[in-house]
């Protein structure tokens, strides 16, 4: 499932097609923006959610975050709510310390691995004993993929979008790794050893678009 890039796909046409649109028009391609924001970090809540179930509490922090920003950017309440935004910031980062395990991590024996952490840090294992491939999304917060307990057995590939934020992808000794993709104020980096590779090791291709962020596809000990 490819919810997060979508939504980042989607946010940047219908951007781009309101200031288009303004150019020909008497639209404010601004303003339009400036009222209706909020519904991106609503749209991101909810793939969130759609990629990956035990995000329950987190995509609902941001959809509720999402939805009492926008009665305030698009005028359905009178005067400014942004006084109840950082009591309420505090309020979660409470709870997120009192549920870290549940907020936090998830374990998943999908044979295609779908992992997503939008303003916060996730962990998402995989311990699948036939992983076919996957996909990483990552907006301004910080993702580890654990694939130190999965097998392969002949390749596979995953992308990774990664947008002010980073991405660490951990993975056993013996696959061969194949880092490529997109850097648009960002990059990535693959420090797993290639000693002992052999013709009939997993081929792991990692695909990458990262925007002022970083990837990295490691050992889970960092140096073997």
């Amino acid at each position: 499932m490819r919810a997060g890039r979508t939504v980042v796909a989607a946010t940047l046409i219908v951007a781009g097609a309101l200031y288009l649109i303004g150019e020909v028009t008497d639209l404010d391609a601004g303003a339009v923006i400036a009222d209706w924001w909020p519904v991106v970090l609503i749209a991101l809540g909810v793939a969130q959610f759609a990629v990956d179930r035990t995000s329950l509490y987190g995509s609902l922090i941001l959809v509720g975050i999402g939805l009492l920003l926008l009665v305030s950017t698009a005028g359905a309440v009178g005067g400014s709510i942004w006084g109840f935004v950082l009591p309420l910031l505090l309020v979660i980062a409470g709870v997120a310390l009192l549920m870290p395990g549940r907020i936090g991590s998830a374990t998943t024996d999908a044979d295609e691995i779908a992992a997503f952490s939008v303003f916060g840090t996730r962990t998402v294992t995989s311990t699948s004993t036939h992983l076919t491939g996957g996909e990483a999304t990552v907006i301004a917060g910080g993702l580890v993929v654990d694939l130190s307990d999965a097998i392969v057995e002949t390749g596979l590939t995953i992308r990774v979008l990664a947008i002010l934020g980073g991405c660490q992808i951990l993975v056993p000794p013996g696959w061969e790794i194949r880092l490529s993709g997109v850097p648009l104020l960002g990059g990535w980096d693959d420090t797993t050893r290639r000693d002992g590779l052999t013709d009939t090791s997993p081929r792991v291709f990692v695909r990458c678009v990262a925007a002022l962020a970083g990837v990295e596809v490691r050992h889970a000990e960092r140096w073997l």
